[in-house]
């Protein structure tokens, strides 16, 4: 099959299936990472199909995670998954390192008072006791992949810094400066969808898929040194963990 010959109008197989195989073999043979596929009206005059047909096709490849669209400029071929291991406890920055790519963060909020009442909960805290709210955008080699919050108490970590917090790990920081020694965490993870504010920092439209990612980071003697809050484009991610059967 041959992503340029024409689509079979008299097949059982509905047209926006062919379309979205052609596109997804095109992708293959011919495009990388970034690259922008044919536009809508190139794609109905290539394959002489209806408007309905070709965003079905494209609607199909994004949920798979083959392709993005940015709006106002069209759909581009979706980088590799990148497979994060749930049993590895490690900073994002770390970890897009050790992939062999260029970490980077914004900082979106930096504010020090009470946390909300669940979050306080999770971290031990007594009522009226401050945090820092801390929200970055975490982008790899340019590009965004994660929006998070995070929570941590204000007496645990004193004088914590924005420049702690944009160059580099905060659990860099937590265990070089600060000489603490982080143990384990406890998420959950669940699917959601971007919002409006997510959609225009992550470079996505709202309602696309992320995967949301929460829960408390505790050191080796089990006090509980952060709470975080982590939408991770699904385009991007997947999530690998190892389940054991138990003994019967």
């Amino acid at each position: 099959m041959s992503p340029h010959n024409p689509l079979d109008h008299r097949s059982y197989v509905p047209l926006y299936y062919q379309l979205r195989d052609k596109l997804r073999l095109l992708i293959d043979e011919n495009l990388a990472a970034g690259d922008q596929i044919p536009s809508e009206n190139e794609l109905v005059q290539r394959y002489r199909v209806s408007r309905n047909t070709v965003r079905l096709a494209i609607e199909s490849l994004i949920k798979e995670g083959v392709v993005y669209r940015i709006q106002g400029k069209g759909t581009f071929v979706s980088p590799q998954h990148m497979r994060y291991d749930l049993q590895r406890l490690v900073s994002f920055t770390e970890d897009m390192r050790r992939r062999g790519l260029k970490p980077d963060t914004r900082l979106l909020g930096f504010t020090r008072k009470p946390p909300p009442f669940h979050v306080a909960n999770r971290l031990g805290l007594p009522p009226e006791s401050e945090s820092y709210e801390i929200r970055r955008l975490r982008l790899a080699d340019g590009e965004p992949m994660a929006v998070s919050t995070a929570y941590m108490p204000c007496d645990l970590v004193p004088e914590l810094t924005e420049g702690d917090l944009v160059s580099g790990s905060v659990f860099k920081t937590i265990e070089g400066r600060l000489r603490l020694k982080i143990g384990y965490a406890d998420r959950i993870l669940k699917a959601a969808s971007a919002d409006d504010d997510q959609a225009e920092l992550l470079k996505v439209e709202p309602g696309f898929p992320l995967m949301l990612v929460e829960g408390a980071t505790y050191l080796d003697n089990e006090t509980p040194i952060e709470y975080v809050v982590i939408y991770y484009r699904a385009d991007r991610y997947d999530f690998a963990y190892r389940a054991v059967r138990p003994p019967k």
